[in-house]
């Protein structure tokens, strides 16, 4: 064992940018929408994909042992149906697909031509920080990716969508409530099409997620305790 006074809780100085990106996203959310041409009221649907479709990396076959009960294909056919059909209601909405930088570009052009979304952002290595991508969305999808707790951080809603899973969730913030999770097949396409529709709804999620805080001192516990361990060493023999 160990002394409790050998650990110390520093908090994460990431979470320090996140905190100040979350106190200015009302401006960076402006920025951003000005310079794609996004408007003010327009809803924003974000999915950002993690896997590289090229390379078969989720899209497996049910008869391969790592096939986890869905492809990431099917879970973005699903987002830009949804999101074309949202079109069509008399709430403006647009969508993101904002890709991993490092992935192929390709796979998703061919999805989002396939699915007549062709009005859909697509944002891979040309912006490699995210985050303002999340500032300036309303509801981010995804399936495994550290970019829903960074959604969930910036006060913006996160769903993971995992039709089918046939096994442990691997998204740990599902299980402890800082993502919101979906398991069953159509459930994204319901919940954005309620999300367009009822304002009530919307209003309801947002305030979940509005409400979560974050410590905003990681850098400088860290720096703290880096000072005392330099004036313990100092100390020494």
């Amino acid at each position: 064992g160990f002394a409790p006074s050998q650990v110390a809780v520093t908090g994460n100085p990431e979470n320090d940018d996140l905190a100040r990106m979350r106190a200015d996203r009302d401006r960076i959310k402006r920025s951003f929408r000005a310079e794609r041409g996004i408007g003010d009221q327009e809803l924003v649907f974000t999915y950002c994909v993690t896997n590289n479709l090229e390379k078969g990396e989720v899209d497996l076959t049910p008869s391969d042992p790592r096939w986890s009960g869905f492809s990431e294909s099917e879970t973005i056919m699903e987002f830009l149906d949804a999101l074309c059909r949202g079109k069509a209601a008399d709430h403006p909405v647009a969508g993101i697909i904002r890709i991993k930088p490092g992935r192929e570009r390709a796979p998703i052009e061919k999805i989002v031509h396939v699915c007549h979304a062709e009005g859909v952002h697509i944002i891979g290595e040309e912006m490699r920080d995210g985050r303002p991508i999340l500032c300036a969305s309303d509801l981010v999808v995804g399936t495994t990716t550290i970019m829903l707790q960074t959604a969930s951080h910036l006060g913006v809603i996160p769903v993971s969508y995992m039709p089918r899973l046939n096994r442990e969730d691997p998204q740990i913030t599902n299980l402890i409530g800082v993502t919101h999770p979906l398991y069953v097949p159509g459930d994204l396409g319901r919940l954005m099409e309620r999300f367009v529709a009822d304002h009530w709804f919307r209003h309801n999620l947002q305030l979940r997620f509005a409400g979560r805080s974050l410590p905003t001192d990681g850098t400088k516990q860290v720096v703290s305790q880096l000072l005392a361990l330099a004036v313990d060493l100092g100390d020494g023999p």
